[in-house]
């Protein structure tokens, strides 16, 4: 059996000076299964500077094929042990919140659309260093020059000026507020997002290499060394009027993905009509369901845990892509690192994006040769 027992000694503070060794870049890792954590949380200016409860959160990553999305193994049990020794556990009702979580969201149906301009054949990736400066970032280059008419520099100052304030976070902070693991992100992943959109007849297609992953889906008794822990492609949009964040349409990882002799990708992503005939893995090709929905955001995990899968140079973790340079509000971004639709510091890692015709895919033939997908242009 496999039976854990994790403590968190509850402690107001700062996290990185409560647990020196375990928030301390990049192993954010410590020996033992004891840590300190808050009790509550500053809800900060939006929140009326009002204490909330602290959050846990579990992650499940690719449980073992057939066991469910909990692997086969009940919940862990959580309980609250005062210095006295008396525990106990207070159960607010949660009903409400249950529902709201596990009700279905109808997609959004909605016409398909060529890709604008602004996020067209040049743009390459963004990395996610919190979910405030993703949107935010969304928000500041469609007012910036020169898709917007606001000065560039203006908008980057005012996103870091309104993420410090609400936030606390930034590379210039403090620490936790420099270390790029934020709220609802994991220390180890790095995340890379992008807006996209499919017009009539066509579909987006992805191109690149595949580090090596363990194999533990069918309840493999070690893992083998890898370049990766897991890696996946999603993509969402957001449902019936705009009124959701992340719908989501569909998700593939690692081990569904075909790929190569050298490991070599191609995936589709297309509306059913326009699944190309060659779209298949028997043809060297992974093909996803777009979805009714346009435009949709794709994500791509790189869990990558520290020192364990430390070979590969180019993940594009904090060292390959740090906050200062990597992120599009800085003033000292360097759009050549991922910015770009087209390999920077990931090299043949890089996922390059083509926008394809359906008839043009499958003149590539069986099977397809990823060097040879037409260029986005």
């Amino acid at each position: 059996m496999r039976h854990y027992h994790v403590v968190f000694d509850l402690e107001m503070g700062n996290a990185a000076d409560l647990n020196p060794q375990a928030m301390r870049a990049p192993e954010f890792r410590a020996p033992g299964n004891r840590r300190v954590g808050g009790p509550m949380a500053a809800s900060g200016p939006t929140g009326q500077g009002v204490p909330i409860p602290s959050i846990l959160w579990l992650r499940y990553y690719a449980p073992d094929l057939g066991t469910g999305p909990l692997a086969g193994i009940a919940l862990p049990k959580v309980l609250l042990r005062l210095n006295t020794g008396e525990t106990f556990w207070l159960q607010a009702d949660k009903s409400e919140m249950v529902r709201r979580d596990t009700c279905p969201i109808a997609g959004q149906e909605s016409k398909p659309i060529d890709p604008p301009p602004i996020i067209g054949p040049d743009l390459g990736w963004f990395k996610m260093f919190d979910g405030f400066t993703m949107y935010a970032e969304g928000w500041g280059i469609q007012q910036a020059k020169p898709w917007g008419n606001r000065p560039i520099e203006q908008v980057r100052r005012e996103i870091r000026g309104e993420r410090a304030c609400f936030y606390n976070r930034g590379p210039d902070q403090t620490p936790p507020g420099n270390l790029t693991p934020g709220t609802t992100l994991v220390p180890y992943i790095t995340y890379l997002t992008r807006p996209t959109a499919i017009g009539v007849g066509k579909g987006l297609v992805f191109t690149g290499r595949l580090p090596t992953t363990p194999q533990t889906r069918q309840g493999e008794a070690t893992m083998q060394p890898a370049e990766l822990r897991y890696w996946s492609l999603c993509h969402a949009g957001h449902g019936p009027q705009g009124r959701y964040r992340g719908v989501l349409y569909g998700c593939i990882m690692d081990d569904e993905i075909a790929v190569d002799r050298n490991r070599d990708y191609v995936i589709v992503l297309s509306r059913p009509e326009n699944k190309p005939s060659n779209a298949r893995p028997e043809c060297g090709v992974t093909w996803q369901n777009r979805g009714p929905e346009e435009p949709q955001e794709i994500l791509i995990r790189w869990l990558s845990v520290y020192p364990d899968h430390a070979s590969n140079p180019y993940v594009p973790t904090d060292k390959l892509v740090p906050w200062s340079i990597g992120s599009w509000s800085e003033d000292a971004y360097d759009s050549n690192l991922i910015g770009r639709n087209s390999p920077g510091v990931m090299g043949p890692y890089h996922p390059v994006l083509h926008y394809v015709i359906k008839q043009n895919f499958e003149a590539l033939g069986c099977p397809v040769d990823p060097g040879k997908v037409p260029t986005w242009k």
